[in-house]
């Protein structure tokens, strides 16, 4: 009978391995579909990742060589041909992160840019594999990053030891620094390490030493200017480099690779492969040339047309062509490369469709980097009971993701707000829209959450830290990860501490709640401000206690920076807190600090009587660490007196404390005691 045969089945490719193969082939898409024997509707089906019959992956399969059509399925088609099995899967390894391999994929559908990344390639593959550095500069939303990303992955099989990426933040208000960058890779293949150079010329023997002789890739996305980018790239062969920026950098000995708007013919295709087959190639060429054919614009304005059907493309189009009139604020900005006009109007489109999502996204502004779910849940406010309700998040990110008003990195599970999306979202409501008088008082509000979260994702990574074990690295990766979101957090107690109480309050707790770790990541000069903020506001408050903790941490800078002297003054101020408050804790950190510096200045008599006080408060109220450092530094001072066998047994107790929990330095300081018991047999042999 009729209609009464069961329909084929169907099954979706891996519409990326297609999409790779097709651009290989230099072919167009009739041409490549001609030369699989499909037909160009088919193909295009293929490309966006739609199902199709066995017969159709069976030609392609031809074509690419593929032994079995099977091969060509997405991986989620693959586990449904899988046979199934009533048994448990046996248990996994354990999760192990490669933090030496960092490219993200390849963006599924890069168009064009076969020129550039030929001349890219050729240069990081260098005379005989040595590696070499590559330029890319161009306008912001020109697709340096993307283009960066699909290099380094043609040329990883040169760079077999790391592929890392690095986001120098170049058009962010708080560009990373070049040793700060250094430290970054550095920590990459140490992450065991501590206290680094603040001072990139102290910094840069080690950063070249790690990375000698290795074939190492580094991607540095986002670069500033010379200063930012020229002592990094100096490691020799055969690491390689790729330099993304939107300026012109004039770096020694390395040839630029300037990436300008796509031609109109892959200004076509990539809105083609986006949109699908509907619209005619006149509409679409309409809708690239107003866009400036940047490739951010094209993504935004393709997504935007095909996830919304009610709007027609000559529509789109005049809307685009009347963007100037409507936001003043880009006045005068040639149309052609006008990214903002892109951008503007699918906000625009939010507010309109939405205004109270259209507040949530404006918040969004408040973060400097990516940013994960439960922070969201913070910074909007929303809780299940005391607790930040991430599933509500998620729903309302989802939204934002359909819109293309924000990114999403599935590895991390972290969203980002685009660089140019930033200034967007957080001036929303221009103009005379009714919700544009709260505003001010909307982003003061986000502003306070976000900074209060952050303050308490430094206090977790300090408490890690604190725990020791494998929970020392915890801690500091967790300050790594945070730590553009950790810093802009203290950025607004530090301007409010003065009229708002509860900045007061964070300006106080952040820099003592996160010492430790702030100790081993910022620059001394950097603490020293967090510091002195922190007394400031521990006075306004009235906190004596706080207020000592921040005098002996400022003290702890200023030693860090080779100021001694500032340093003592800073304990002493400590020392009369605590004292006066009866603070023993306080009392004990304050004479083994003043102990250790007057150490370093040579005054071994002070030194010693600063140590003997700090045992005696250790031991009384049962502190560990403390008794600890403190029989530690002793041995060191006999010692340097030439007291060898009186420090034997301080330097035991200490050791053994160590290796109770675990610390880093245990095999260090089991080497170190071997070699001073050998040296006080030695002298009381001699």
């Amino acid at each position: 009978m009729a209609g009464s045969g069961r329909s084929r089945p169907s099954y979706k490719p891996d519409a990326d391995l297609i999409r790779q193969e097709r651009e290989r082939s230099g072919l167009s898409i009739v041409d490549f579909a001609a030369e699989c024997k499909i037909g160009e509707k088919t193909l295009l089906k293929v490309l966006a990742g739609e199902a199709v019959d066995f017969a159709t992956l069976d030609k392609l399969a031809a074509k690419l060589k593929i032994n079995h059509w099977h091969e060509l399925l997405a991986v989620e088609e693959r586990a449904k041909l899988a046979p199934v099995s009533s048994a448990p899967p046996p248990p996994g390894p354990p999760l192990v992160v490669n933090r030496l391999a960092q490219l993200p994929a390849v963006v599924a559908d890069f168009t064009g840019r076969a020129d550039e990344a030929r001349r890219m390639a050729a240069l990081l593959r260098g005379d005989g594999g040595r590696g070499g550095v590559s330029a890319l500069r161009g306008m912001g939303g020109v697709g340096k990053t993307s283009l960066a990303v699909k290099v380094a992955h043609e040329v990883r099989d040169r760079f077999p030891d790391a592929q890392l990426v690095v986001d120098l933040r170049g058009t962010s208000d708080q560009p990373m620094t070049a040793a700060e960058a250094m430290a970054r890779v550095v920590r990459d293949f140490h992450p065991e390490q501590g206290k680094l150079p603040d001072a990139a010329a102290d910094l840069l023997p080690l950063y070249r030493s790690v990375l000698a002789g290795k074939r190492v890739l580094i991607v540095l996305d986002n670069a500033k200017d010379e200063d930012q980018v020229q002592l990094l790239v100096t490691a020799p062969p055969p690491a390689g480099f790729i330099v993304t920026s939107r300026a012109a950098l004039a770096l020694d000995g390395v040839e630029a690779v300037r990436l300008d708007v796509l031609p109109p013919a892959e200004a076509l295709a990539l809105l083609r492969g986006i949109v699908g087959p509907k619209e005619t190639d006149a509409e679409l060429r309409a809708v690239a040339d107003l866009c400036g054919r940047l490739p951010l614009a094209l993504r935004v304005a393709g997504d935007f047309l095909r996830l919304h059907p009610n709007w027609s493309v000559p529509r789109y189009i005049a809307a685009l062509a009347d963007e100037a009139q409507r936001l003043e604020r880009l006045k005068g900005k040639a149309k052609d490369k006008d990214v903002e006009a892109v951008l503007s109007l699918s906000a625009a489109e939010l507010v309109k469709a939405n205004p109270e999502q259209a507040e949530r996204w404006q918040m969004l502004s408040v973060f400097p980097a990516d940013f994960n779910a439960v922070a969201v849940a913070v910074v909007w406010d929303l809780k299940t009971g005391d607790e930040p309700d991430t599933d509500m998040a998620v729903d309302e990110l989802t939204a934002f993701l359909d819109r293309s008003l924000i990114e999403y990195d599935e590895p991390t599970d972290r969203y980002s707000l685009h660089d140019l999306m930033r200034p967007i979202a957080r001036d929303s409501f221009a103009g005379d829209h009714p919700r544009q008088a709260g505003t001010a008082d909307r982003l003061r509000g986000a502003e306070r959450r976000f900074a209060r979260h952050y303050c308490e994702v430094l206090a977790a990574a300090n408490d890690l830290y604190l725990k020791g074990h494998d929970d020392v690295l915890k801690g500091l990766a967790l300050y790594d990860w945070e730590a553009a979101n950790i810093q802009a957090g203290w950025n607004w107690p530090r301007e409010k501490r003065t009229i708002d109480l509860r900045a007061t309050e964070l300006s106080r707790d952040c820099p003592n709640k996160g010492a430790h770790v702030l100790s081993l990541r910022l620059p001394a000069r950097t603490q020293i401000v967090w510091l002195e903020g922190s007394v400031e506001a521990c006075r306004r408050l009235g906190d004596r206690r706080g207020e000592g903790a921040a005098l002996g941490n400022l003290g702890n800078a200023h030693r860090d920076l080779g100021d001694a002297r500032a340093a003592i003054t800073f304990y002493e101020q400590r020392l009369v807190i605590a004292r006066e408050i009866g603070d023993r804790r306080g009392e004990g950190n304050a004479l083994g600090s003043l102990g250790s510096t007057h150490y370093s200045l040579g005054d071994t008599r002070a030194a010693i009587t600063f140590y003997e006080q700090r045992l005696v408060i250790a031991r009384e109220i049962g502190d560990r660490h403390g008794e600890t450092n403190a029989n530690w530094n002793m041995a060191i001072v006999l010692r340097y007196l030439g007291r060898h066998r009186e420090a034997i047994p301080f330097a035991e107790q200490s050791l053994a404390f160590f290796e109770s929990i675990g610390h880093s330095c245990v095999e260090e300081d089991r080497q170190t005691l071997a070699r001073w018991r050998a040296e006080a047999e030695a002298a009381e042999s001699g």
